[in-house]
């Protein structure tokens, strides 16, 4: 089965801005008798039809309060947020001393804010040379994205949310 990804840009290219207002625009404004720059919307529309497309995951919307289940598997929300935690307390103070957090690519997003991933804390402790499969996403406003499996061949499999 085909996937169709259709992602459409709308640009707004606007300014109130004089030309004047720009060094050396003047003389510009004059010959061309420009009195200010006009409004010009222009939509971009990218159609994306590979057939890898079928393998990037989709976050599902979630509660505050909900849990994740990997598989067969439950993760409570204390234990994702605690991983959340460390993983930002990392980000913000760029003492990263591992390859985490690092840049999920695996999801393409419409905002400009790059997704982060950082693994998921098993046990009591946090194993980074042993990283484990289960990662937190998260932007970098450090707001939980989801939660997802990383397979052997690089492809993401997305936990999805369990109410309690």
């Amino acid at each position: 089965m085909r996937s169709s990804i259709l992602t459409s840009f709308s640009l707004l290219f606007s300014s109130y801005a004089s030309a004047s207002s720009i060094p050396g625009a003047s003389s510009l404004e004059r010959r061309h008798g420009l009195t200010h720059t006009q409004v010009h919307p222009i939509n971009i529309v990218i159609v994306n039809d590979q057939k890898n497309d079928v393998h990037k995951p989709f976050f599902p919307t979630f509660g505050e309060n909900d849990n994740f289940k990997c598989g067969k598997k439950i993760y409570k929300r204390t234990k994702i947020m605690k991983s959340l935690s460390k993983g930002c307390q990392v980000y913000k103070e760029q003492r990263q001393k591992s390859p985490f957090p690092s840049v999920f690519t695996a999801f393409q997003t419409q905002s400009h804010a790059p997704l982060l991933e950082w693994p998921l804390r098993w046990r009591r402790t946090w194993f980074l040379h042993f990283r484990g499969s289960r990662r937190v996403v998260f932007d970098d406003k450090c707001c939980l994205v989801g939660l997802v499996i990383r397979k052997r061949d690089g492809k993401y499999e997305t936990c999805n949310p369990v109410s309690n």
